[in-house]
């Protein structure tokens, strides 16, 4: 284990998140390192360990509709929240607002994460340069991964996606007593931060990105062709 001053400035063909939930895809988004949406982009619960399962499974089995069960509405979406029951994946933004039929929404939403699932398998195939990023929630409604387990996930997502340049893990953790970032590398490839980076008067699941931005600033993403092309699209469509 190396403890580092900040992170190297390493640039990927591939940056995804693995949760905890939607700040991070908020931080990759707003660093301009996320093209496309992903399947753990705006949902939470389970675990890290999990969720590297799911990937590692080809999220086999992991959307079936007999696995849900409705929830009790939140105060962030007017949607109706679900839960699978078999991975304990909650879904707080996608399915019908105000509905209690599953039936409502199931098959829209079954696509949707279909084409997420197949675009995220279908990228790790192909990058050669890949990085995962976990953010803990600051409130610990997930917890936390130990150390050897995330050095153990990055040796079989190696196994799973082999030949190359670099597969690695930035893994982020809530410690309320940290101010400065604290950075380590677990093991080759495996990066470990510790930070303070509860949003101050918020909720206590609530992340203050502008604690986590710095962190990551020398990360940087080789676009697509396909991600330059939508670009221009969208573009001209404003005009």
């Amino acid at each position: 284990m190396k403890v580092l001053g900040k992170l190297p400035s390493k640039r990927y063909d591939l940056i995804f998140s693995a949760g905890a939930a939607c700040p991070c895809t908020d931080l990759l988004r707003s660093l301009n390192l996320q093209d496309w949406s992903y399947p753990f982009d705006w949902v939470f619960g389970s675990d890290f360990s999990s969720r590297c399962e799911y990937l590692l499974n080809d999220f086999q089995g992991w959307f079936e509709k007999d696995d849900f069960k409705l929830l009790e509405p939140t105060s962030v979406s007017k949607h109706s929240v679900w839960v699978n029951k078999k991975t304990g994946i909650i879904y707080n933004h996608d399915f019908k607002e105000y509905s209690t039929d599953i039936n409502d929404s199931y098959a829209a939403v079954r696509a949707k994460y279909d084409r997420r699932c197949g675009r995220l398998l279908s990228s790790l195939k192909s990058a050669g340069r890949i990085a995962m990023v976990y953010i803990d929630r600051p409130d610990k409604n997930n917890p936390t991964a130990c150390v050897d387990e995330i050095v153990r996930m990055r040796k079989v997502m190696c196994t799973k996606f082999p030949r190359k340049h670099y597969f690695d893990i930035y893994y982020v953790h809530h410690d309320a007593s940290v101010e400065v970032p604290v950075i380590k590398e677990l093991a080759h490839g495996v990066f470990y931060i510790t930070l303070n980076y509860h949003a101050a008067g918020a909720e206590d699941w609530a992340v203050d990105l502008s604690r986590l931005r710095p962190i990551f600033a020398g990360m940087k993403l080789r676009h697509s062709l396909r991600w330059h092309v939508y670009r221009i699209i969208k573009r001209m469509c404003r005009r």
